[in-house]
């Protein structure tokens, strides 16, 4: 298994919460 550490210390508080999906690459994101 796989897994990565991504930084969310910028969003607002209760933005994400466990289980949230998030796009690492995608239509939003570019590398």
């Amino acid at each position: 298994m796989d897994s990565i550490t991504i930084d969310i210390s910028s969003l607002p508080e209760g933005r994400l919460t466990l289980g949230s999906h998030i796009e690492v690459l995608g239509p939003n994101q570019t590398l």
